[in-house]
This record gives C-alpha cells, structure tokens and sequence, in this order.
C-alpha cells in the first residue's frame, strides 16, 4: 500500500472540518468530516477507498489513528497560535486603536465628518478620482467595499477583468492606498506556499491585493492556487509539514496561517476557473472610446496643473477612517435579511454564493456607514440604502457568475459586427480588425460570444487561416438581484457621481 500523507483543519466553529489526503505528492481526495465521531470516520475511510479502489476497511485499520492523533495536534497547536496571538502587535484592531490615537486632532475629525455625511460613497469616489482613476466608478466602489469587508468573518473577494493597458492595475492600486498599512498587504507576485511562512498575523482581517496569478486549467496551476482558496474559502491556511527531529525520527510539524482576508486581483483572462469564479466578484474594466476620453483627459488636466499636497492629507483622512471603523471586531445584523430572501432567485447552485456575496457586501456597507446606522447594543444595524448599495454594485457580477453577461466589450463588439457584417460571415482576424481589439481578447470574445447564443462558428481556423464565424442571435443580459422597490415599500435612491 503506497503511504498517504493526511492534512487536517483545526475545528472552526463546525463539527466538520476539512481533510485532503495527499499520495506520491499529489492530492487524491478531500472532504468535510467530523473526526470525532466514529461513523463519520468509518464513512469517510469508505469514500476513500472508493476513490483510491482499496478496502475502506484496511485503510481506517493502517491511517485511523493517525488522523485522530493529526486532529489532536493540529486543534492543540491552533490554540498555542490564538493564545500567542491574543496580546500579538499584529493584531489589525489594536493597531488601529494605536494608531488612531496617534492621529493629529484635525485628521481624525476629519474622518469623523466624511464618516457621518449622507455623501461618503461620493466622497470616496472623488478621492479616488483626485488620486488619478478617471471613471471606473462602480468598479473602484466595489474594490472599497471589498477592502472594508476585511474587518468581517466572511470577508469578500474580487478579480478585475480586462484586456491590456486598461487601468486594471491602476485602479487597485489607487484604491489600495486608501487603506492603513496595518489593513493591506500589497504584492505583485506571490507563491500561494509562501503565504505559509508570513509572521503569524499577518494575513488576519487584511485587505490583499495581488498583481495577475497564472489562471489556467493545467495541474500545475490548478495546484498552486489551491492555498489561496483555502484561504478564501476556509479563512485559514493549514499546512502538515513532515520534519526530522534531533533524534532523527520524522515528526509531523502544523504550519497554521490564520485568516480572514479580503482579497481583489486584476486578469486578463475573461474565462476563470469554476474554482475561482464561483468564490469571486467578476468586476470589469472599461476598455470604452469614453472611458479612454476620459483617462486621456485625465492625463492632460493633472499635466496642467502643478503637483499638489492634497493627496497626502486625503490619504491621511482615509487612513484615519479606516481606523474609525476597524478598530474593534463588528457585528452586523441585517433586520431585512427574511425579506431578501424570500424575493432571492434560486433556480441555479450558484445562487448561494450569490447570495454570500450579498450579505457581504451588504455588511460591508453597513460598516461603511456606522455612525450613520442604528444600533443594538454592539451589533450595528443595516439600512435598505445599504442593500441598495449591494444592488447596485453587485446585479452585473452576479449576472456573470450565472453566466448570464458577458464582459461589456465583447457587448460593443457584437454590435460593432451587427453593423459591419449584417448576417454575413467574418474571420477572427476581421472581427479583431472590426472591434479594435487584440487578437487575444477578439478569440476570448468571439468564444464567449458562442456560449450565449448570439454568434456560431463557421468553419475552425488552423495555420494561418482565422476561424469564421456569423451571427445568429441576440446577447441579452439579464437582472439576477430582486429589485430594491419588490422588497421594500420604497426604494432609497443613490448615485456615485
């Protein structure tokens, strides 16, 4: 029987934590199960060997013990960490607490002020825009609230999609200033496993932003992202780790890397893995004529005007902010939660990490905006403006994981082709041509394109010859989210601009 290696998650609230099972250096199975309880084992050990094609019985005869003793040892070790980490300077509440207290007066009330205005979604987005994001404004909202939501237990994550040289990059950068050094860890590159080995703290309640991951379907791919949503999935990362002691016997070491984190990356690729896609906000970037106008005109007007020092005081104020509102752990509570859910679609198992999201994004704009709710005690209470919020930011993202909208230049460049080529037919090299895209981005179109029914191909291309391709349909998007005014009696109205 060839040796298999077991990795156990600490108990996090449910009786049933996660197991994978690793053979020759490759996982060969996972599941949730309650260690603890014999039948559960007995289950677990039979759904193994079905996998594996071995006797459920002799493998719980030869690794029973040894996951319960894996168990043991990694609840004991996340205990000796939650123990070493309760008077840790790590700590992102009692940091920001600190450095709060370390604030100028006229900052803090400052931040006070945009913190209690009817106006702050607006005066975020213009501080976003004074920082150099021209447009993009549901876009670097989100991206906030996405940063805000590392305060909750169930922290959002996002990825911003795009072709090249369309300001992906640019907009979580200028909103990740926004956010206290204690609240963010900004990397360009990283290796999920080298998450493992950060200072203990370091990943818990942050706002993560990441330039581009390799997004792929190989193994190799599939593999090195597997931490990183563990991490997003589970709040944690565990890792058994097999290490020779002084008397030479090889012991079993647990790597815990505690969570949550909110997390926002950028890609080029329109077509995510399931994996990611389902644990993820797709948010787009706008590759428009208009948007371009309006970045090139950004460009020109901070050429023309001498550099200024107000972004340092605006930065201040939105780090004092970010104080404010993270300096104890919160509690949120939705009263109209029963409501929403009523009304929520439920035709497709998507919905539920739709519905996740949701609530998120809803708590987050709740938190948001604290000193202007209600509250009960410790627990602040969400407002319908804060599910408006949720709707407004959330409807196209969601429309997308059902896969009910495609990215809005492959809309443009449907009817770019609508008025091109009528009902003939068009190469790939035509339709690049037609809609002033890459190559690259014309063949994520065209494909996207073809899984909604609005174009077919033709003939395969191979060589030098394109594919062609004609259009046979409409794209129509269509609404995931109940609208604010079926769930309440009246709907609160808010713009960004």
């Amino acid at each position: 029987m060839s040796p298999l290696n077991f990795v156990v998650t600490p108990h996090n609230g449910s009786v049933r934590r996660l197991v994978m099972v690793w053979e020759n250096g490759a996982e060969v199975f996972r599941d949730k199960v309650d260690v603890d309880n014999a039948n559960a084992r007995k289950r677990f050990f039979e759904r193994l060997g079905q996998t594996l094609q071995r006797p459920g019985q002799e493998l719980a005869r030869a690794f029973e013990g040894m996951l319960l003793n894996l168990a043991d040892e990694v609840d004991k070790a996340a205990k000796e960490q939650a123990a070493r980490g309760n008077g840790n300077s790590t700590d992102p509440f009692e940091i920001a607490r600190r450095e709060l207290e370390k604030t100028p007066p006229e900052i803090v009330a400052e931040a006070e002020r945009m913190a209690n205005s009817p106006e702050l979604l607006r005066e975020v987005y213009q501080d976003i825009c004074t920082l150099g994001v021209a447009g993009e404004a549901e876009t670097a909202l989100t991206v906030w609230l996405v940063g805000v939501s590392r305060l909750l237990a169930s922290p959002l994550a996002a990825v911003i999609v795009g072709p090249t040289s369309t300001g992906k990059s640019h907009v979580l950068q200028k909103v990740g200033a926004l956010f206290p050094p204690e609240a963010t860890i900004k990397l360009t590159q990283a290796s999920p496993q080298s998450w493992f080995y950060l200072p203990p703290g370091s990943l818990r309640h942050r706002f993560v932003t990441l330039g581009e991951r390799p997004q792929g379907e190989t193994p190799e791919v599939v593999d090195a992202n597997r931490s990183w949503r563990e991490l997003v999935s589970e709040g944690r990362l565990v890792k058994a780790v097999a290490t020779r002691g002084p008397d030479g016997q090889m012991t079993t070491e647990v790597v815990i890397q505690e969570g949550p984190v909110a997390f926002c990356e950028s890609t080029t690729k329109s077509k995510l893995l399931d994996e990611d896609a389902s644990r993820m906000l797709i948010l787009n970037s706008d590759d428009s004529e208009e948007q371009t106008r309006l970045v090139i005109s950004k460009l020109f007007s901070d050429a023309s005007n001498p550099q200024s020092e107000n972004s340092e005081t605006l930065i201040a104020k939105h780090w004092a902010f970010q104080r404010l509102i993270g300096s104890h752990p919160p509690q949120v509570v939705i009263p109209f939660a029963e409501q929403l859910a009523e009304k929520f679609p439920v035709d497709r198992p998507e919905c539920r990490r739709i519905a996740r999201h949701c609530v998120a994004l809803i708590r987050a704009s709740t938190l948001a905006h604290q000193f202007q709710r209600e509250r009960d005690g410790e627990a602040i209470i969400a407002d319908p403006a804060d599910y408006y919020v949720a709707y407004r930011l959330l409807q196209r993202p969601a429309a997308r994981l059902l896969g009910r909208e495609v990215h809005t230049s492959f809309e443009r460049l449907l009817e770019k082709l609508k008025a091109a080529v009528g009902d003939g037919e068009f190469s790939t090299k035509e339709a690049a041509d037609i809609g002033g895209m890459t190559p690259q981005w014309t063949r994520q179109a065209l494909r996207a394109l073809a899984e909604q029914g609005a174009i077919e191909q033709v003939s395969p291309g191979g060589g030098p010859k394109s594919a062609t391709w004609r259009i046979i349909g409409e794209h129509h998007g269509r609404g995931v989210l109940p609208e604010p005014e079926k769930v309440f009696a009246s709907s609160p109205f808010l713009t960004f601009r």
